[in-house]
C-alpha cells in the first residue's frame, strides 16, 4: 500500500463515520427540546399539586353549616336520686351478713413455721 491508497481509505473511513453521527447542532437542539418539555411537565405537575393543596386547606377551614349534636346535658337532682350505681365486683361478694374482714379463715398448715418458713 502506498501513501495515496492510505489517504483514500482514511477519507472513506472519515466519511463513513461522519455519516453515521448526527451533527452537533441537531443533537443540541433535540436535547434542549427534551429538557424544556420535562421542565414544562414539572411546572404543570407542581402547579397542580400546589392548587390542590390550597384547595384542601380552604375546604378544611370552611365552617360547618350543620348544627352541632354535641350539646351539653343538664343533670338534675331528680336524675341523680333515681339512679343507683354498684361496682361490678359486688356480685362476687356474698350478702349473707358475714364481715369478711373480721372472720378471716385460718389455715393451720399455712401459718405454722417449719424451719423459719411458712408452710
Amino acid at each position: 500500500m502506498n501513501e495515496a491508497e492510505l489517504k483514500r481509505r482514511w477519507k472513506e473511513s472519515l466519511q463513513r463515520r461522519s455519516g453515521d453521527a448526527p451533527a452537533f447542532d441537531e443533537v443540541w437542539v433535540a436535547a434542549e427540546a427534551r429538557y424544556l418539555d420535562e421542565r414544562r411537565r414539572f411546572r404543570r405537575l407542581s402547579g397542580t399539586a400546589a392548587a390542590l393543596a390550597v384547595l384542601a386547606i380552604v375546604i378544611g377551614l370552611l365552617p360547618e353549616n350543620e348544627p352541632s349534636n354535641l350539646q351539653g346535658v343538664e343533670v338534675g337532682d331528680d336524675l341523680l336520686s333515681s339512679t343507683l350505681w354498684t361496682a361490678p365486683s359486688d356480685v362476687l361478694i356474698p350478702r349473707h351478713g358475714i364481715d369478711i374482714y373480721q372472720n378471716i379463715p385460718t389455715l393451720m398448715e399455712s401459718t405454722e413455721f417449719e424451719e423459719e418458713t411458712l408452710l
